[in-house]
């Protein structure tokens, strides 16, 4: 486990025209190796504002992902600007509602797969 499978580097040129990494996807074994069995986990990351390459979003091999930041939720001026953006949401959707038609208050709502609810 742990065993690097691939490593996708992409690099770029700083002002002095010194070749530096920008980001990459790195798989990787992980969990339990076994008869027709590989779990692998993916890391995308970036370079930061000081260059250093740092992990963004690991998916492993449990399907869990993990944020290296904060997560933004996509915003909305009202439920009809959503209505608009929004033609096809997925089970499980969340958003920041900034102004909710029928409160008229910020809100964050998500998708249940058959309306938008306030979650309180």
């Amino acid at each position: 486990t742990g065993d690097q499978i691939l490593h996708i580097v992409s690099v770029g040129y700083d002002s002095g025209n010194a070749a530096k990494v920008s980001s990459s996807i790195l798989a990787k074994t992980s969990g339990t190796i076994g008869s027709n069995v590989v779990p692998g986990t993916i890391t995308l990351s970036t370079a930061n504002a000081a260059g250093t390459l740092t992990s963004a979003l690991e998916l492993d091999h449990t399907q869990q992902a993990t944020f290296g930041g904060a997560v933004k939720l996509a915003s909305y001026a009202n439920s009809s600007a959503r209505n608009t953006a929004i033609t096809s949401p997925a089970a499980g959707m969340m958003i920041f509602n900034l102004n909710d038609d029928s409160t008229g208050v910020p809100v964050f709502q998500g998708y249940d797969g058959s309306a938008w609810i306030d979650l309180h």
